[in-house]
């Protein structure tokens, strides 16, 4: 029984000492936060994913904001494909605002003849709670990639296609309800295949 208590009472000292060690993430406020797409009005606007050149695209770099309509409330989430981590930027603090968002959007398009290498979706979730914020990206197969029009149209999804550079695409995904609008810009690369 002490043995017990010991082990109790070190595991409760580790836990507190753990957590002034790694004290919370500040996260700043979206007030001055710069346009969400920066591309917006310098890419040439391409008409929609038949368009695309014949090549495979491959993300690296996503940013996922939220707004809401009703409230003061705004949130900027950030996923490095090339580093391999998401964080959340800035976020206008809200009491009334708890939810989850979600989107599905492909972060490897393969468009070109024989589609060998295929096209993978990833899920980009948000969730708003009074005293935390969480950001979790990951791969998931719950979208069928062979018809990738067919998946976001069953998503509620627009989707607005630009060329930053001759190698350089930008996809915003977004969605509007009543009370929120979404979106969510991928900046890919383009290359004629995978070394």
């Amino acid at each position: 029984m002490r043995i017990y208590i010991l082990i109790t009472g070190v595991l409760i000292l580790l836990a507190e000492l753990s957590q002034a060690a790694n004290p919370p993430v500040v996260v700043p406020s979206c007030e001055n936060f710069p346009e969400f797409s920066s591309s917006q009005e310098s890419g040439t606007s391409i008409k929609n994913l038949e368009a695309l050149p014949k090549m495979v695209f491959i993300a690296k770099r996503a940013r996922f904001q939220i707004e809401s309509k009703k409230h003061s409330f705004q949130l900027v989430s950030h996923q490095s494909f090339v580093k391999g981590e998401s964080k959340i930027i800035c976020s206008t603090p809200s009491d009334v605002v708890e939810k989850s968002f979600s989107i599905y959007a492909p972060t490897l398009i393969d468009l070109t003849e024989n589609e060998k290498i295929g096209d993978s979706f990833w899920q980009f979730h948000i969730s708003v709670g009074k005293t935390k914020l969480g950001v979790w990206n990951q791969k998931t197969r719950l979208y069928n990639s062979k018809d990738i029009k067919k998946s976001l149209a069953q998503s509620g999804i627009r989707l607005r296609i630009l060329q930053t550079s001759h190698d350089e695409f930008e996809m915003i995904f977004s969605r509007e309800s009543n009370e929120f609008s979404e979106k969510l810009s991928i900046r890919f690369d383009a290359i004629n295949k995978l070394p």
